[in-house]
């Protein structure tokens, strides 16, 4: 592995978690604290809105989707729900997008990040 594919991906949970803290602003959410809740292929997080709705928050392995597979699973599954099928509905920014690409800091490359409303169980 070279220096600059060490830099550009978060490799330590912290790393990561630094990245979640700056992808809430694009949900609108200032304050709380990312819950890591797993960290392999992705890293998922639980957070809270700011409609105080809890929600998973998915940073997504670099080069794993393209932006257009993703952009496809996050309709499906509201096309699931839709026709009654208890899944995990996409929350759309404030903007209206269904993922965000974000970075921790200016060597990291950016990561695909959406959230999903949470289901308990």
């Amino acid at each position: 592995m070279n220096a600059v594919s060490t830099q550009s991906e978060p490799e330590t949970a912290a790393d990561v978690t630094e990245l979640a803290r700056r992808a809430l602003e694009h949900w609108g959410i200032r304050e709380g604290e990312p819950e890591l809740l797993k960290f392999r292929e992705n890293a998922v997080f639980r957070v809270i809105l700011p409609t105080g709705q809890p929600a998973a928050m998915r940073i997504h392995r670099l080069g794993y989707h393209t932006d257009a597979a993703l952009r496809s699973e996050l309709q499906w599954m509201g096309f699931l729900q839709s026709a009654g099928i208890a899944t995990p509905s996409a929350v759309a920014t404030p903007a209206g997008d269904l993922f965000v690409l974000a970075s921790a800091n200016a060597s990291m490359q950016p990561r695909q990040v959406d959230c999903l409303s949470w289901l308990e169980g």
